[in-house]
Formats: C-alpha cells, sequence, structure tokens
C-alpha cells in the first residue's frame, strides 16, 4: 500500500499542478506573465511562513535549498511564459520531455524501459494532432526548458525527500524562490484586484503549494522511475482540464494515447506496489 500511496499523491499533484497552470492562464492577460509567476510564489511563501510558523523553520540558505528555489521559480516563470506562445496540452507535452528523459535514465530493468516507450508514444498521439497548429520557437524552448528544471526538482526532491527535514527543505526553497523573484517584480508590479487576488489563491494552492509537497510525500515512497514515468499521465490531464476549463475538444487519437499512458502508468504502479509486497515477505522457513 506503500508504493500505491506514492502513485495516488503523485497523480493527485499533476491533476492540481494542471488546474493550476488553467487558471494562472486567465490572469495572464491582467497581470503578465512575471507579476503572475511571482504572485503565485509570494501567495504560498505567505502560506508556508503562516502555517509552519516562520520561527521553526531553518532560513539556512543551503545548496539543495538553493537548487529547489531555482526550479521552482524557473518551473513558474518559464510554464506560463510558454502559455502565451503555445496551448496548455502542447507545452504540457514539451514539459513532460525532462521527467520522460529522466525515466528513461533512471530505468534500472527491460520492463521500465518498456513502460516508458509506452508512455512516450501516448504522449505524441496525445500531441500528434497539436502538429498541425504551429507552434511559436519562444514557447517551444520555454516549455523544454520548464521541463528541464522538473527534472532536476525531481531528482533533488528525492533526496531532501529521504531526510527528515525534506518538508523544511521545500518550504524554504519556495520562500527563498519568491524573494529572488521579488526584485526583478519592481518594473512588472501592478496592484491586483480583489476578483484577480482571490484566483491567484486558488492558483496558489492549486500550483505550487500543494503539487510539490503531495510530490515530496509521493517520491518518499516510490522510485524516481516510477515518479517519473506516472508523470507522463501529465499530458492526458492536461487535455481534460483543456476541455473542462477552457473548452478545448479531444480527439480520438488523443484519446488512444491517453489510454497508452494510462496503461503504462497503471503497469508501473502495479510492479512497484508488487516489488513492495515482495521486499516486506516474511522469508519461508
Amino acid at each position: 500500500m506503500h508504493a500505491l500511496n506514492g502513485c495516488l499523491l503523485a497523480l493527485l499533484a499533476i491533476t492540481l499542478s494542471q488546474m493550476g497552470s488553467a487558471l494562472s492562464l486567465t490572469l495572464v492577460g491582467s497581470l503578465g506573465i512575471a507579476m503572475t509567476a511571482w504572485l503565485r510564489l509570494v501567495i504560498s511563501a505567505v502560506v508556508i511562513l503562516t502555517v509552519l510558523r516562520w520561527r521553526k523553520i531553518a532560513i539556512t540558505l543551503t545548496g539543495e535549498i538553493l537548487i529547489l528555489a531555482v526550479s521552482v521559480a524557473g518551473m513558474a516563470f518559464l510554464f506560463i511564459k510558454s502559455l502565451t506562445f503555445i496551448p496548455l496540452p502542447a507545452a504540457t507535452a514539451l514539459q513532460f520531455i525532462g521527467p520522460c528523459v529522466l525515466s528513461f535514465i533512471t530505468a534500472a530493468k527491460a520492463l521500465e524501459y518498456l513502460f516508458s516507450l509506452f508512455a512516450l508514444a501516448g504522449m505524441a498521439l496525445v500531441t500528434l494532432d497539436l502538429a498541425a497548429i504551429p507552434l511559436a520557437w519562444q514557447g517551444i524552448c520555454c516549455a523544454l526548458l520548464s521541463g528541464g528544471f522538473w527534472a532536476l526538482y525531481i531528482i533533488v526532491s528525492k533526496k531532501a525527500g529521504k531526510r527528515h527535514d525534506g518538508f523544511n527543505c521545500l518550504s524554504m526553497a519556495i520562500v527563498w524562490a519568491s524573494c529572488g523573484m521579488t526584485p526583478f517584480m519592481m518594473s512588472h508590479f501592478s496592484l491586483p484586484s480583489l476578483g484577480e487576488l482571490l484566483m491567484a489563491v486558488l492558483a496558489a494552492c492549486c500550483l505550487p503549494l500543494l503539487p510539490y509537497f503531495l510530490e515530496m510525500s509521493a517520491l518518499r515512497r516510490i522510485n524516481t522511475y516510477t515518479f517519473s514515468l506516472i508523470t507522463s499521465l501529465e499530458p492526458c490531464v492536461s487535455v481534460a482540464i483543456s476541455f473542462l476549463l477552457l473548452g478545448h475538444h479531444s480527439t480520438r487519437m488523443q484519446l488512444f494515447g491517453t489510454g497508452l499512458i494510462v496503461i503504462a502508468c497503471g503497469s508501473a504502479s502495479f510492479f512497484a506496489h508488487h516489488n513492495e509486497r515482495r521486499r516486506h515477505r516474511p522469508p519461508v522457513r
């Protein structure tokens, strides 16, 4: 159940992340890219310092915290930037290349490589119809760089999650990320309205506040390969969120690709749970 719970936490984090991205896109038109990304991080930092009580949080800027802070800020800004050039499903698919490459690197068995190929094929089918849409090179570059920061975040989060202060480390990474972006916001700052502020609070809860801590919990329960593969569900969730919140419809090809990804992730989750049960099975006398 430990591994199965980790897979479910990762899936919930993915769903919330896509909802946060869709909500953020509604704010970009009025607040701008940088302001939207910064406001989400600031709100998250305020919640963290309020709930966790800042006196009990270590404020030392260690190497782990610095890397996580750069990763969090990079993902937040670059992904929102990409959405101003290309559709949400395309940006999500391009961003997923980072974790997908990581799943190949961390795969240890032939079956794991097969699951990764299934996920990659499904992702290609999900985004196949997007090939007819002209995608701006700026959006492609931003989405790919965001995926690189995502892979870096997964690696460092896994190491931090193994330690007892993993959540502390991630909390301060979000705080430092918001502080690091603040000086660059002087020329972009605009006072949000009450409606925009409430929308920003909701977007911040969906991304980064809740997903990052859910992912940290998931990485404590499953290995890097399984987590990276489960993130391949992101394009599928993106298609669903785009339909529900933005009115974008899915094709049969996209639905078939979604099925392939679900099979790959379901198989990886099953084997992770099966291997965990084998490890904890008492020896036969």
